[in-house]
């Protein structure tokens, strides 16, 4: 029924690092990937996008699309599949945008653990849970990232494990520390290097909380220079050490 979006499938897809998909589409569903490691390069609507930790991606229905892993981590996602006869809803939808909150990845995983061959006994719940991924998501859709701090995202997940600077990050966007530094406050109410600070930060506690990936490997797959560097910034930004946050998931 058009307005009633529908359940289908959920799970898990760790591909190798050269990992790539042709181009293909879903006739009959919607998809939405969310990235737990690595990256994801996604052709779509003559767009090019690239995901990376905590970042979701959306394939709707009958949109050609190409897939490839980008390395050098393996890539994990999580998917979920539904059906939505109600076409228009997702016409203003990016094909990418950011899960700040975690709150997409969290309901995926929930929906995850009720999933299972016998899941119509759960149609329920699990209609339920995906009526608040949308629900989120349009949040996404509605509210769109500006201009700016888009394409910083962007810049920071294609090179999260290089030493960025402020210069970096005012060059990819064709201006002058300065001047960068104060639009990027005024939109963000933030200095740029401190955004990147906590940018790196959340993508260490998705990976914490998601991974068995020693503090070392994080720490460079997110951009400190070392697991100690990293656990003294990741402890000052969220009043806890690394550990605890890995504890903390597996409860």
């Amino acid at each position: 029924m058009p307005g009633q979006p529908r359940f289908l499938g959920v799970g898990r897809i760790t591909p190798s690092v050269e990992w790539f998909a042709l181009e293909h589409s879903h006739p009959n569903f919607n998809e939405m990937i969310v990235v737990l490691q690595g990256r994801i390069e996604t052709r779509i609507s003559d767009q090019v996008v690239v995901g990376g930790v905590g970042d979701v991606l959306f394939y709707p229905m009958g949109r050609k699309h190409v897939e490839r892993s980008l390395g050098p981590e393996p890539l994990a996602t999580v998917f979920c599949c539904w059906s939505d006869g109600d076409v228009d809803r997702y016409r203003a939808w990016p094909h990418l945008f950011r899960d700040p909150q975690l709150r997409i990845r969290t309901l995926a995983f929930w929906i995850e653990e009720l999933f299972s061959p016998g899941f119509e006994q759960n149609r329920l719940h699990l209609d339920l849970l995906l009526s608040l991924i949308l629900m989120e998501s349009e949040g996404q859709a509605v509210n769109p990232q500006k201009d700016l701090l888009r394409h910083v995202n962007t810049f920071i997940q294609g090179r999260m494990a290089d030493p960025l600077t402020l210069e970096d990050l005012a060059h990819h966007v064709n201006k002058s520390k300065f001047h960068f530094s104060r639009i990027f406050k005024q939109e963000t109410g933030r200095s740029p290097m401190s955004y990147l600070r906590d940018f790196r930060v959340r993508a260490a506690q998705l990976l914490l909380a998601t991974t068995t990936l020693p503090l070392k490997a994080i720490a460079q797959q997110v951009g400190f220079r070392d697991e100690f560097h990293f656990s003294r910034i990741y402890k000052r930004a969220t009043g806890h050490p690394p550990g605890a946050t890995r504890r903390k998931s597996m409860l």
